[in-house]
């Protein structure tokens, strides 16, 4: 199974990383990067400086405020890139390394054209499957609905062609439908945060959306926590892994208050084995403080997870923490945690997991002049 990292802000050498040739990405003002690592240490691969069609780069186009990465081709996001003569809209360019080199094999634009869709914001690559997240399309008269969009590519001509585009079934106004994405294999996540859930404004709420046969997606399933309140941002963040007994969904929830503490965030654990979806687990830390956001960042392979609490404050205000999760069967249990080093770090923005490593985002940790840095270690 491929490894298939979360958004890494602000990524910076050095990183240690597993022998298997784990590459990772990074960003920050119109810039991104790739990092090739090898059982030492991490070493720059490429830099990707953003160019619009008429060759000027603007400084709002955003481009790497998210990345993906599947073998031998990267995706950038730029959600404010500019289409024509509308401002905003979004793009999303697709880099293939060839012979040791990345080109752009693709530039994937907004087809509805939406200023301020926010087309590139949420992203993900599996193979030959993309999908985009453009959150605050409006969909006929539901302003900020959302929507994602799913390309392909055909092997035999190489070419990358729209397959669909997904919205919410009963999708309301402000949804956010594509703050984010997962897809592995023929199962393919989105996640709508701002879903108003009976009187739970803004609960939040992720999509399950299955590849069929013919090649369509079609909606499984609609997962929602079974203790949901109100503004919980059920989905800010997403993964997803599937394994010989079935398929595990990792759900982020930052926004989620636990026993009296505002905003400590959960991460919540569904499964899907032979009768269905089922809650498989709500994971926590061993020590819950209010405006934690546990769940800013998740990630799942096989019986290990990760979540990222990017504001706790163990070693100083917002030095953020990390938290290591494995599977017993269907039970989960805390393995081990790794704080941030410093105030302001955010230790766990970012987070991925790849075998026995851990791969963690820490945006506001300074490291040889550059702003941010990501550690890699290894899990229990």
């Amino acid at each position: 199974m491929q490894m298939r990292p979360t958004k890494l802000f602000a990524l910076s050498c050095p990183v240690r990383a597993s022998a298997s040739g784990l590459r990772s990405l990074r960003w920050f003002a119109g810039l991104a990067m790739t990092l090739a690592a090898t059982a030492a240490v991490a070493r720059a691969d490429a830099r990707f400086i953003h160019s619009s069609g008429n060759g000027e780069a603007r400084d709002d186009d955003r481009f790497g405020a998210a990345v993906a990465l599947s073998g031998d081709r990267a995706i950038i996001g730029m959600p404010n890139d500019k289409a024509d003569s509308n401002e905003d809209v979004g793009a999303a360019s697709i880099y293939r390394r060839v012979d040791g080199t990345w080109e752009l094999e693709r530039k994937l634009a907004n087809t509805s054209a939406d200023a301020g869709a926010g087309f590139g914001i949420a992203l993900e690559i599996d193979t030959d499957i993309v999908v985009v997240g453009a959150p605050r399309r409006d969909i006929d008269a539901l302003t900020d609905a959302g929507a994602a969009y799913v390309y392909t590519r055909n092997a035999a001509t190489g070419i990358w062609s729209l397959s669909t585009t997904l919205e919410a079934t009963n999708g309301a106004a402000g949804d956010l439908f594509g703050s984010s994405v997962a897809v592995f294999d023929t199962y393919l996540l989105v996640g709508a945060r701002s879903d108003n859930i009976g009187l739970g404004a803004n609960q939040g709420s992720v999509y399950v959306f299955r590849r069929q046969v013919n090649g369509s997606w079609t909606q499984e399933a609609k997962l929602t926590q079974a203790d949901a309140m109100g503004s919980d941002n059920f989905g800010v963040s997403l993964a997803i892994s599937a394994g010989a007994s079935g398929v595990t969904a990792e759900i982020g929830v930052d926004r989620h208050d636990v026993s009296g503490n505002n905003e400590a965030g959960a991460a919540y654990v569904f499964f899907r084995g032979g009768s269905g979806w089922v809650q498989q687990a709500k994971l926590l830390p061993d020590t819950i403080g209010a405006g934690d956001r546990f769940g800013t960042s998740v990630h799942v392979q096989g019986d290990r997870a990760v979540v990222g609490a990017a504001l706790t404050d163990t070693n100083g205000t917002d030095n953020g923490n990390i938290y290591i999760y494995a599977r017993s069967g269907s039970t989960w249990s805390l393995g081990g945690s790794l704080p941030g080093s410093g105030a302001g770090h955010r230790l766990g923005q970012a987070v991925a997991v790849f075998g026995t490593r851990v791969l963690a985002g820490s945006p506001g940790a300074p490291a040889s002049g550059d702003p941010g840095a990501a550690s890699c270690r290894a899990s229990p």
